[in-house]
Formats: structure tokens, sequence, C-alpha cells
């Protein structure tokens, strides 16, 4: 047993909170107090890691003592080795009291945000064939499942991206270990606003076509945004109209996008996350109307407007849609979400396209970002990835495309923005939703106007 050659400094045995016990140092064996059967003593005591008893140093001590030439002292010199400094972790305290282990045949998450492989095809496990979700009440889920633990410490978005699967495989979030708990199910995402405790993610699919898979997974709170530089007001918003919006189906991507307006233009303003893994993606200069301002400074948006022809900025939640190439080189559509507010985004040729007086060269020139005619353009040094990140494939569904959020508070939208103040979508935002931007043409407005430090 490889133990017997750690110094003996070791400790003595307390107990803590969950009964097992720990050790504080001290100087053990005493001289001449080392055992005369190791071996012996390690087969009485091999699953001394989590004890069970009442008084588990007690009764351990009391068997291994039964051993010929083994005395007291001994025995809690080898329970002090056994389970020293690593008494039972959460994931045994099941097995400590005499129940299953909650990990006996889940992968328990151990932090946020994560990465996950495994094999569906290596999985003993295939308890769960229908989910009470709708996504998945007809789906063929009869093949093995893995099934994932994942212990949240305080309420956020769970977003999760199965990046890599079986051709049939199937992603499922549920409240407990139990189909019935379905909260939500997709082939490749799902996610959910939650609260603390425990939920499970589950990898299954049709009988026959196991394989291995790769999952991400990340908890995003208002904090973690605040953390780079987004204003505690708008990480609040942002959160409450992504998980609505996501509620209510209006996406399927990880990916978010959150512009605070309110900078000046100069400053990075814009950020790109994957909720997925929790990290950010980018932050951006990003350029607002050229009627969006007061005229004299240039460098912040104060008005913003739904109306083809205004030059105006528009606020609200928008959907990337698809890609083209047009006057100022690879670029993509946006589709307006909320009515009344930028449904006309997609007729009024508000795209994201490459933008150079975005970059740094002109900022430093002039020490703003040149305003556009009203699309939310970005620098061109960076676009190309951008958009390939962003865009919505050609041919996908409507909610492959990526959410985007324009933010300014004190306004209109920010009072009656449903996604942010409703309960539900109601039929006119599910209608909005399902309208899709064509992009087949270039729908890119010519620059406009000039200006004194052009």
């Amino acid at each position: 047993m490889g133990h017997a050659a750690r110094p003996s400094r070791l400790g003595r045995l307390e107990d803590n909170p969950r009964g097992a016990r720990r050790a504080t140092p001290t100087t053990w064996p005493p001289a001449g107090e080392f055992p005369h059967d190791l071996a012996a003593s390690a087969s009485v005591a091999a699953d001394a890691r989590c004890l069970t008893g009442r008084n588990p140093a007690s009764e351990l001590v009391a068997r291994c003592g039964k051993l010929a030439g083994v005395t007291r002292h001994t025995s809690l010199w080898l329970i002090a080795i056994l389970i020293g400094g690593s008494a039972c972790s959460d994931k045994d305290d099941g097995a400590a009291h005499g129940q299953a282990s909650p990990c006996a045949n889940v992968v328990c998450v151990e932090a946020l945000p994560t990465t996950q492989t495994g094999s569906t095809a290596s999985s003993s496990r295939s308890a769960f064939d229908t989910y009470s979700c709708p996504a998945a009440v007809n789906r063929d889920l009869s093949g093995a499942e893995v099934v994932h633990r994942v212990t949240l410490a305080e309420e956020g978005f769970l977003s999760v991206a199965m990046t890599s699967g079986p051709s049939d495989g199937f992603l499922l979030l549920l409240g407990a270990d139990d189909a019935a708990t379905c909260i939500d199910a997709h082939s490749t995402n799902v996610g959910a606003w939650l609260g603390p405790g425990s939920y499970f993610v589950v990898v299954d699919g049709k009988a026959g076509s196991e394989g291995e898979f790769a999952l991400n997974a990340a908890l995003t709170t208002p904090a973690r945004l605040q953390a780079d530089g987004v204003d505690p007001a708008l990480a609040a918003d942002a959160l409450t109209i992504y998980k609505n919006a996501w509620a209510w189906g209006a996406t399927r991507r990880s990916e978010y996008v959150v512009v605070d307006f309110r900078l000046h233009s100069a400053q990075p303003r814009e950020w790109v996350y994957d909720l997925s893994t929790g990290a950010l993606l980018w932050k951006l200069r990003v350029a607002h109307g050229r009627k969006s301002t007061d005229g004299v400074d240039l460098a912040h948006a104060v008005t913003f407007s739904n109306v083809s022809g205004s030059n105006q900025s528009s606020l609200g939640l928008a959907r990337s849609a698809g890609t083209y190439s047009g006057t100022f080189g690879p670029s993509f559509r946006l589709e307006g979400l909320e009515p009344g507010f930028n449904d006309n985004t997609c007729s009024r040729d508000i795209v994201m396209h490459p933008w150079s007086p975005v970059g740094d060269a002109y900022v430093t020139k002039c020490g703003w970002a040149r305003p556009s005619l009203g699309c939310p353009a970005i620098d061109d040094q960076v676009s190309l990835p951008v958009r390939d990140r962003l865009a919505r494939p050609e041919g996908g569904p409507r909610d492959a495309g990526v959410l985007m959020l324009f933010w300014y508070p004190d306004t209109d939208w920010h009072a009656a923005s449903t996604y942010l103040r409703g309960t539900e979508a109601g039929p006119a935002l599910a209608a909005q939703m399902a309208v899709e931007c064509d992009s087949s043409q270039d729908g890119t407005p010519q620059a406009g106007g000039t200006y004194a430090c052009d």
C-alpha cells in the first residue's frame, strides 16, 4: 500500500460538519507504533474513505484492533493515512451515510464553466427513453444516455452547447435525475434561467446511433458581465431580455451581443459573448446613426428611430440574419424583433457591415467613430471573423440567428419592451420572431455626408 512511505507528520482526528474526520497537525505515529501487518490493516480499512458510523474513528479502531499485533495507536495512524486531509467529498456523501452516491451513475461537474467529453456508446445507463419537454416527446431517445449533474451556487442563465455528437444525439436539461422534470431540450443547445441547486444535463439519442460527444456549459450572471465593464443596469437588463427571448423561441444560439449606446463612440461599447463557455469573444467599437446625434456632439447618440430614412439607430432586441457581400464588403443583415421599435430594421437596410472610420486610425485622428446612416457598423479589421461567427448559417432556421441587444435607458423602448418587462411573448411578438430578412441582395446604404475631420 503506497501510503506506508508517507512522512509521519499527519495529525489527530477531529469531527467536521459532515461526520467524517479530518487531520490536524501533530506527530504520528509515536515511536515503535508502526503497523506490524499494514497489508492486513489495509484490507480491513479499505472502505475508510467514507466511514459509515456515528463515531467513525472509534468504529474503525474497533475493527482494526481485532488484527493481531495492531494497537489502538496504530489503528489511528492508519485511519489518518486513509482519510487524512481528503475526507469524504460531496460526491461521496451519500455513500458515507449508507445511501447511494449522487455521482454513482452520473458525471458530477465540479465547477463552471466546463468542457465535458464522453461517449454514449460506452455508457451502461439507459434509464430514460421519453422526456416531458415538448421538443423531445415524439423523438426516439431509446439509446444509452450520459447524465451530468451540475450544481449552481447562485442564480443565473445556464447555457449548454453540444459542439459535437452522434448523428441522432439530443441534449436535455432536467430539474432532477428524472425524465419527467425536463426544462429544455434541443439537438445542440439548451439553457434556462435557474436558481441555486442541482440540475442534470443529458446526452441521449436513438438506440444504435450512440457515439462520442463534447459539450460546453457555463453560468452567466449580471456580475459576470459587469466584470467586463458592462454597466450594472445593462447587465441586469441584458440577461432578463436574453432569458425571455430564449424561453419564447427567438434563438437557439449561445452567442449574445450587447451594445451600450450611452457610451462615447470612441469607446469599445459592443460586447460579444459565448454564454456556453462564459467567454468574451470581442469587445468592439460600433457606429451609431448620424441623425441619432444632436448634430454638435457626434460622439454620443441621443435619439433613436424605427422610421425609414431617419438615419437614426434603432433600440431593442435584434437577431442576426444571413450574409452577403455589399458596398463595404462582407456583411450580414439584421432582423428587428420588437414591434414598433425596430421591426423595420430589414426594410431600412440596417445591417452590420465593415466600417473603417470605426477603426483605430480614424478614432485617433478625430476622437470619435464616424456616424453611419443608422447601421451598427464595426471595424473592418475584425468584421470578417465577427460576421462568420454571428451570422445565421445559410439555409439555417430563424432561431439559428444570434441575439443582439441595442440598449439605452430612459427611453420609450426601455419602458415598454416586452422582452424586458413582459411575462409572455404574445401574438405580435411571436409574429415578429417569425419574420425572416432576405439576405440575397446588397442592402448596404452608401456612407452619405462628410465631416470636417474626414
